[in-house]
């Protein structure tokens, strides 16, 4: 049957979904729909759509203190900000492990990454050679931060440093094969679809 001419739901037929106070537990304002449910979306010709809202994961956390800031996502964003806990300073061309001051529970079979903030990289060169938290860790939750710059580098307390996405990785498992599946680009390393750094 063609969709042609089908009406929306009203308004107030949307699936219930539990509402929690905000996306950012340190006092943004937002909200959330932890149940599944549907959110309305106004298209530019003024017609109310609907997209599915899928059940949010719950992840547990401890504060060290009560200093530490909880991760929390901007209301524009969609990555988990992380703040340190802690002061420091960054020498040129040093990596230093800043802490949180947060230790998280992962939902089984999610794993954490931890992303530079591009204004940091942009504007300092610091960025995050690596991060990745396993659902099994229990401990403090460290991010760390490389000065790529000529200068030395102070972070403060509070301060914005990294961002976190949780990510559920695909199951798969691995199978022995003579050959693989052709393509157009076959073995060609890199540089070979068109890139001319290398």
């Amino acid at each position: 049957m063609s969709g042609q001419g089908r009406k929306p739901p009203p308004l107030n037929s949307q699936v219930p979904g539990r509402k929690i106070p905000g996306e950012d537990p340190n006092g943004s304002a937002g909200r959330d729909f932890s149940a599944g449910g549907r959110e309305d979306i106004k298209s530019e010709g003024g017609q109310t759509l609907f997209r599915e809202k899928k059940a949010m994961k719950t992840v547990s956390y401890r504060k060290e203190s009560k200093a530490a800031r909880v991760p929390w996502k901007p209301s524009t964003g969609t990555l988990h900000d992380l703040a340190a806990q802690e002061s420091c300073e960054i020498a040129p061309n040093t990596v230093v492990a800043v802490s949180t001051g947060i230790q998280l529970e992962l939902p089984k079979g999610h794993i954490g990454q931890i992303f530079s903030r591009s204004s940091l990289a942009l504007q300092h060169d610091i960025t995050v050679p690596s991060g990745t938290i396993d659902d099994s860790y229990r401990g403090t939750i460290f991010v760390l931060l490389r000065n790529n710059g000529s200068s030395p580098f102070r972070v403060r307390e509070g301060d914005r440093v990294a961002q976190l996405a949780i990510l559920a990785p695909l199951a798969v498992n691995f199978v022995e094969k003579e050959t693989l599946g052709a393509t157009e680009r076959g073995e060609g390393r890199f540089g070979s679809t068109g890139g001319q750094c290398l």
